[in-house]
């Protein structure tokens, strides 16, 4: 049978079942990851999530919300506030993730690693596709510039909304992903890593409706999905990690 650039070669063939075997093996890795009630809980919590923002019913609450945040305003907080989206930045996020990845290949097996930036591809899709198709519209009118003025990334892309958070995220599945790490390797230290995660987790999530770059549905969004995909990432080599 002839293919796509000619006759299939040897290397061909074993280059196909290679790829065919990873695969299988990131669909037995991942599958019961995604059937666990938490994974369905979370990402059925998402999917509401995005209905009610495009439906428009929490307009009036990211609105109070936004003006009660900005109410505590100084130009300390802002830099402050701009200075925390350093965790969040994609080329943090990148960057992090690929050494993420190279550790599980070597440490534990190539099929985590694959597994890993499967679900940062796929949730970072699902972030643009729902910027795209939720649509909605960024609260530019309570825009805070900073002085002075620091930038909260490199790589900055243009997006028509703001739902999800983008930053919130990226930051949340690092930060999740710590808590999950650390929840086998660190038992002693389980409580400190826990409320360490959640402080500069709600620090990340306060400062992008702060400097008004999200709405606060935006953020809700982000920490939702972020979720999803640390629920979704295996890190042990023994499973998926139990307490």
């Amino acid at each position: 049978m002839a293919y796509l650039f000619g006759p299939r070669t040897r290397w061909d063939r074993l280059l196909a079942a290679r790829f065919n075997f990873v695969h299988r093996q990131a669909l037995v890795l991942m599958l019961p990851l995604i059937v666990k009630p938490w994974s369905l809980l979370v990402l059925a919590s998402f999917a509401l999530l995005c209905w009610s923002v495009r439906a428009g019913w929490l307009r009036q609450w990211d609105i109070l919300g936004i003006e009660f945040l900005q109410s505590f305003g100084s130009t300390s907080r802002d830099c402050a506030a701009v200075s925390l989206g350093w965790i969040g930045s994609p080329e943090l996020a990148i960057a992090t993730v690929l050494i993420l990845a190279w550790w599980l290949w070597k440490k534990v097996s190539f099929v985590h690693a694959y597994c890993l930036l499967f679900v940062f591809a796929l949730v970072t899709g699902i972030e643009i596709a729902g910027k795209q198709y939720i649509n909605q519209f960024p609260p530019y009118a309570y825009h805070r510039f900073c002085e002075p003025g620091l930038p909260s990334a490199l790589l900055t892309v243009d997006m028509p909304g703001s739902f999800p958070s983008g930053h919130m995220l990226r930051a949340g599945y690092l930060l999740a992903l710590v808590l999950k790490w650390s929840w086998v390797n660190l038992i002693r230290r389980r409580a400190l890593i826990l409320i360490m995660v959640f402080v500069l987790t709600a620090a990340i999530a306060v400062s992008r409706v702060y400097i008004g770059d999200h709405w606060i549905s935006d953020v809700a969004g982000g920490i939702l999905l972020a979720w999803v995909a640390a629920l979704w990432t295996d890190l042990s080599p023994h499973g998926e990690f139990r307490s």
